[in-house]
């Protein structure tokens, strides 16, 4: 990632998702993940962004943390 803000100068980092289903899982049943990004700025401030949304065997439960 790059970014450029008149708050934070210029800012670089990293952005991962993982992907899964549990175990019995059907089609029917969404995929699971849980995303994180790392940002660093020139202004030395460090972010740390992240979420999940999981999806447990056909939908049943849907916890969700954005």
């Amino acid at each position: 990632m790059l970014v450029i803000r008149r708050e934070t100068s210029l800012g670089f980092g990293v952005g991962a998702k993982y992907l899964f289903k549990f175990k019995g899982s059907g089609d029917e049943t969404r995929t699971s993940n849980m995303p994180v990004s790392m940002l660093y700025t020139l202004n030395n401030q460090f972010f740390i962004y992240s979420g999940f949304e999981i999806f447990t065997n056909q939908e049943e439960w849907v916890i969700s943390v954005i």
